[in-house]
């Protein structure tokens, strides 16, 4: 991390720009980290017998695949008529943030 020693002047515009991009580094997640976040739920759509054959399922998953490769976050709602479902998901790469994906039963 760019650190500041100077004591007499204040830090440079580029001083500056560097400590803040190496703080926002930190708090960023890795790619095994949110693989490892990412797989926990994917395990938990297997156990309750979810399978990613469901269209929208899929589409959730692509999804999700997409956030372990680039770490661009994204958040959002999918319908899945055929489990009388809608999935909630915010999938964010800030380590401060969890990530959060709920399956919210939809009554007609």
């Amino acid at each position: 991390m760019a650190e500041y020693s100077c004591p007499t002047s204040s830090p440079t515009k580029k001083q500056l720009r560097e400590i803040k991009l190496a703080k926002k580094t930190l708090r960023e997640r890795s790619a095994e980290d949110r693989k490892r976040e990412i797989d926990v739920v994917f395990a938990k759509f297997t156990s309750l017998g979810i399978s990613e054959e469901i269209e929208e399922v899929s589409q959730f998953f692509q999804i999700a695949r997409t956030f372990i490769e680039t770490g661009i976050g994204s958040s959002g709602k999918i319908m899945v008529p055929a489990i009388n479902r809608e999935i909630q998901y915010l999938l964010s790469n800030n380590k401060m943030h969890e990530l959060q994906v709920l399956l919210k039963n939809v009554n007609n």
